[in-house]
Order: C-alpha cells, then sequence, then structure tokens
C-alpha cells in the first residue's frame, strides 16, 4: 500500500480542470513511474466538482470515476502549496 510519504507535492497552480477554480481541496490522480508516483494535474477537481460532476452526485468519487491512474489522491491547500491529505488505490 502506498503511503503519504511515498507522494510528492502537487504544483502551486491545481486548477480545477471541470470549473476552473483554484483548488483549495480536491482529487488528483496519480501514477506510477520510474522515479515514483506523478500527478496528472488535467484530471485535478476541486472538491465541489469531485462531489457532483464527476463522483454519483452526492459522493466522492472514486478511483473508477477518471480514466487514467493507479492511485486518487485527496489534496488539500496547506501553505500555498497543494498536499496530499488521502490515497486510495480502490476504483470502487
Amino acid at each position: 500500500m502506498v503511503s503519504l510519504a511515498d507522494l510528492p507535492e502537487a504544483p502551486l497552480d491545481g486548477t480545477c480542470t471541470h470549473c476552473g477554480a483554484s483548488i483549495t481541496r480536491g482529487y488528483v490522480v496519480a501514477s506510477e513511474t520510474a522515479e515514483g508516483y506523478a500527478f496528472e494535474m488535467e484530471t485535478a477537481v476541486c472538491d465541489t466538482c469531485g462531489w457532483t460532476d464527476v463522483g454519483a452526485t452526492g459522493c466522492a468519487p472514486t478511483l473508477s470515476d477518471f480514466e487514467t491512474g493507479d492511485l486518487l489522491v485527496r489534496v488539500e491547500r496547506d501553505e500555498g502549496a497543494l498536499r496530499p491529505a488521502a490515497v486510495t488505490d480502490e476504483r470502487s
């Protein structure tokens, strides 16, 4: 199982790919690479869009709601940077 310590910090400019808002809390997919895990920022969604547009209405998204990636990471902004807050590899 992957721990939060295995994940990099996300870029500072995390923007929701659905509504365009700056992400304070949200979700992003990460994929395993030769150097470790890398975030796929083109999948990033804010908390609101994650719960209404990506996941089933009223439910947090799961990895199976995205077309790519090995992990679904919940991110939260802390001291100006998006940081991993939780991680799952479950698809449903």
